[in-house]
């Protein structure tokens, strides 16, 4: 969607703590925190943006138009990019927590 830095697997990997899982189960672990990134950054998105333009938002999603969605972000989030990245962030951060308490059991 946007320019934000991304994470190489073994990044992700490395992050999470995850290397000595075996490679299967680094994938699912991987997959996992994927999609839960993907739904918290773009419901932070829809979150940020006004009624009308979260419409807009949603319709130009389904297009897969990303410069559309760029321009529709920076009318009404200053730096997208760093919006994005910091939520990812967050979700990762998130991800990690739980993660570490399911592996402690």
């Amino acid at each position: 969607m946007l320019t934000q830095a991304r994470m190489s697997r073994e990044q992700l990997v490395s992050e999470l703590g995850i290397a000595g899982l075996g490679a299967d189960m680094q994938g699912e672990i991987v997959s996992a925190v994927g999609e839960n990134i993907v739904k918290a950054v773009t419901l932070a998105v829809i979150l940020k943006l006004p009624p009308d333009a979260q419409a807009e938002f949603k319709r130009l999603m389904d297009t897969d138009d990303g410069e559309a969605v760029l321009k529709l972000l920076k009318t009404h989030i200053p730096d997208p990019d760093a919006f994005v990245e910091e939520e990812a962030r967050k979700e990762l951060g998130a991800f990690k927590e739980t993660l570490a308490k399911k592996l402690a059991q």
